[in-house]
């Protein structure tokens, strides 16, 4: 999966020629073969040769970090060993299509290769609501040990609230290293300010 900047005029002429009126927040598109060579010879934008699918979405500011995240490279990092833990998660229960690719892991779980747990956490919103969130973590057989330290990490974080060192903490049992949680925390305050 390659990841491709549409900005300016590339952005417009891609988007009609990909038939999308508009990129809508928190939307993204499955874009095949077809529509990368379509960029790649009508709009004239370089998608590399191998890349056979991509995701089209806004830019986000994650994207500026000077690391690749994870996200939608899961699978991939877990079974190269370079990823140890992988988390998904959506509402609960859920009212629609659910997004965690729990197909996609299943095999890997079968096999013994990955080990796969799910939790529920509830929540209380300012209002007072109650909501809860369901989580699936896969981890690499031999470190599943992170999952019962991320759920510790959740249940402290919702009598504390969550906090930079959290942050640390998530991203360390997520695979990532030292310098790239540092990187995430200032990437993520400077945007919420």
């Amino acid at each position: 999966m390659s990841n491709i900047d549409l900005e300016g005029e590339y952005a417009s002429k891609a988007l009609h020629i990909l038939n999308i009126s508009g990129l809508e927040a928190g939307c993204s598109y499955d874009l095949d073969e077809a529509d990368l060579s379509a960029l790649r010879d009508v709009v004239g934008i370089h998608v590399p040769a191998k890349c056979k699918r991509a995701t089209l979405r806004e830019k986000l500011w994650f994207d500026e970090l000077p690391y690749q995240v994870h996200t939608g490279r899961e699978l991939s990092l877990m079974l190269e060993g370079k990823k140890p833990l992988s988390s998904f998660t959506e509402e609960y229960p859920l009212h629609g299509v659910s997004f965690i690719p729990e197909s996609i892991f299943e095999r890997y779980v079968t096999s013994g290769q990955f080990i796969k747990a799910e939790y529920i956490s509830e929540h209380k919103s300012l209002e007072g609501d109650i909501y809860a969130t369901h989580w699936v973590f896969y981890a690499l057989r031999g470190e599943e040990w992170r999952i019962n330290a991320y759920i510790l990490l959740l249940k402290l974080a919702d009598t504390s609230g969550w906090s930079d060192d959290f942050e640390r903490i998530e991203g360390a049992l997520l695979g990532y290293e030292i310098w790239q949680n540092e990187a995430y925390i200032k990437q993520k305050k400077h945007h919420s300010q």
